[in-house]
């Protein structure tokens, strides 16, 4: 059996880890039989990071790679039906959602001084006092330190509104009215999409972000989509 090990789900949402939905919802799509297991322990994963996946008495320790192992011993169960441009074109796009826009999230909710505080109360929420007064501040610190590596942490707040708003605009226009990326089947790009947009529009707390999404029907439409069909019990 795989096991997906991710953090706990949210309340209306799948997770707020856009990566760790990607891969969950890669699994259901694909209709392979997985279970999950909800951590917080980032070392058993010797990438150091969540989600990562038990499978094959391995740890997979990265969404990407785990999806590509995946494809491979599942005959490529969402993609196979995509052109070689086609799949080129969802590599950009993934590129896009997760080396870019996943960053500009990342920003907003882990160092913006606006949004931030909202986000730690409720993730941290429930949590000892003790533990409230060390832990929050220094996962703060270390997204701001991890952000200025990546380079996305050098530039101003508005700056990064700006990348954010041209990724969400340029998914968009790739969407256009079709049901899914590219037609009217799901694809493994459909689910990197909808973990990226769908958290930015599924925000559990005010974002300058999610007013950027919402300005588009069919990245609403989109995500709804993915939601009722792979997630029924979270669909309200």
């Amino acid at each position: 059996m795989i096991t997906l090990y991710q953090f706990p789900r949210a309340k209306n949402f799948p997770n707020l880890s856009p990566f760790c939905c990607k891969l969950e919802t890669f699994l259901r799509a694909s209709k392979i039989d997985y279970k999950t297991e909800s951590t917080r322990n980032f070392k058993r994963n010797p990438k150091g990071s969540i989600p990562y996946l038990g499978y094959k008495n391995e740890i997979i320790g990265d969404s990407t790679l785990a999806v590509n192992q995946l494809n491979k011993d599942f005959s490529n169960p969402l993609d196979g039906h995509l052109s070689a441009e086609q799949k080129a074109q969802g590599v950009a796009i993934q590129t896009m959602m997760e080396d870019h826009l996943a960053q500009c999230l990342s920003y907003f909710r882990w160092v913006d001084a606006e949004v931030w505080p909202n986000f730690r109360n409720i993730i941290f929420k429930g949590l000892p006092a003790p533990v409230m007064a060390i832990v929050p501040g220094m996962l703060h610190r270390r997204a701001a330190k991890r952000l200025k590596i990546r380079g996305m942490g050098m530039h101003t707040r508005q700056e990064i509104l700006d990348f954010a708003a041209k990724d969400i605009e340029a998914v968009s226009v790739l969407l256009g009215s079709k049901k899914f990326l590219f037609g009217d089947r799901v694809s493994s790009f459909d689910c990197v999409v909808f973990g990226v947009i769908g958290n930015i529009l599924k925000e559990p707390m005010a974002s300058p972000l999610t007013e950027l999404a919402r300005k588009y029907p069919n990245l609403q439409a989109h995500t709804q989509l993915m939601l009722s069909t792979y997630y029924p019990e979270l669909n309200q």
